[in-house]
């Protein structure tokens, strides 16, 4: 979750190609039912959806991490240089990170 880079894998929900190639390796790879996690940082999820389709997806969960920075500390001392500092912190710089509930 923490990828800072550009070209993680974080950004394969909204290449179409890659979703439906990466849906077409899973369904080939295995017996049983694949199902899609869509993200929330498109603004349309018709086509990565229907890309999962025609990768061969037997369904879609359209709704996967949020993009978000998951932490900010607000139970430090006004003295404190921690408060209101982001988490998680990465080499000293803020990060997105992602929020989301169990799995």
């Amino acid at each position: 979750p923490q990828m800072v880079r550009s070209d993680a894998g974080h950004h394969v929900g909204q290449q179409f190609d890659l979703i439906e190639r990466y849906t077409r390796v899973a369904k080939n790879s295995c017996s049983i039912p694949v199902i899609a996690k869509m993200t929330p940082n498109i603004t349309d999820m018709l086509p990565a959806a229907l890309s999962a389709q025609r990768g061969g997806a037997d369904g879609i969960s359209a709704i996967n991490t949020l993009k978000s920075i998951s932490h900010i500390e607000l139970n430090y001392s006004a003295s404190d240089s921690q408060i209101y500092k982001p988490q998680p912190s990465i080499s000293g710089n803020s990060s997105i990170s992602g929020f989301s509930g169990n799995a």
